[in-house]
């Protein structure tokens, strides 16, 4: 492990993962001094860095996330590879809610909305809280990419970008 602050290399830790098939199957978040792995064959894992412990690991069926987790003050946020969205507690690791979009989804997240650029035409802003649907926009063609400036969103369709208000 690399201690950012005194630019040392400290004492290892390793955690033992299934077999990964790609690259891209295991990903992971750092906040306040925990770890959380998104494993697309075993689920989501949340690890102490000061105490070394396992806090949670959480299986999740057919889950595939191909980018990081996004955590905020009290949740986990994660996509599968069968189009939904989930919201993960992170003090245990439980479902707080997920979300069937209905399409592959392209995320984008802000403390307390999530939006669901989709292949379906539509971007969804999401409460993270809640997972209720604020608002739906259909668009002219699948949502390529999605990302969020300034109270923005910004979408990328396979014909035409947008920027929402």
């Amino acid at each position: 492990m690399f201690n950012v602050k005194n630019r040392q290399v400290e004492e290892r830790q390793e955690y033992k993962v299934q077999e990964a098939m790609h690259d891209f199957d295991l990903t992971a978040t750092i906040q306040d001094d925990i770890v959380y792995l998104v494993d697309k064959s075993s689920g989501i894992r949340a690890i102490n860095l000061k105490s070394k412990n396992i806090d949670f690991n959480v299986s999740i069926d057919k889950l595939g996330s191909f980018s990081l987790p996004f955590v905020n003050h009290d949740g986990i946020f994660i996509q599968d590879n069968i189009n939904k969205f989930y919201a993960i507690n992170k003090s245990d690791g439980s479902v707080r809610w997920k979300y069937d979009a209905g399409g592959y989804i392209n995320p984008a997240l802000t403390e307390t909305v999530g939006y669901l650029g989709c292949h379906d035409k539509c971007v969804y802003a999401l409460d993270l809280n809640s997972g209720i649907v604020l608002w739906k926009h259909e668009v002219d063609s699948p949502i390529q990419t999605i990302n969020i400036d300034n109270g923005y969103v910004f979408l990328g369709s396979e014909k035409y970008f947008y920027c929402l208000e």
